[in-house]
């Protein structure tokens, strides 16, 4: 690896669906459980702390570029769609950088 160390963060984000008449919360894609830990809950300082999550949903969330490239990016061998979150997540997590989910904001 290079100068980059496990110390690193990668940023995701939570996926909402709201019905487009009345914008009401219709669910949250695959992740509509997300319920914290209470390991994690005690961890943090305040509720509106990102909590840290073992996956994040493939092809939105942020990280350092240089270090996405350093670990191999998304695995080449991939053939299907919908995978490569937890290939990349599991990456992630061996290399000791954490996956932070940032909390909701609002409230309907």
């Amino acid at each position: 690896m290079s100068k980059l160390r496990s110390t690193g963060v990668s940023g995701d984000r939570l996926i909402e669906i709201h019905r487009q008449s009345t914008h009401e919360e219709a669910g949250r894609s695959m992740y509509r459980k997300n319920e914290v830990p209470r390991l994690e809950q005690r961890r943090r300082a305040h509720s509106s702390e990102s909590y840290r999550t073992p996956t994040h949903v493939g092809g939105l969330f942020a990280i350092n570029r240089e270090y996405f490239l350093d670990i191999g990016a998304y695995n080449p061998g991939l053939l299907l769609w919908n995978d490569e979150n937890f290939q990349l997540s599991f990456k992630i997590w061996q290399c000791g950088v954490s996956i932070d989910r940032g909390f909701r904001p609002y409230n309907f």
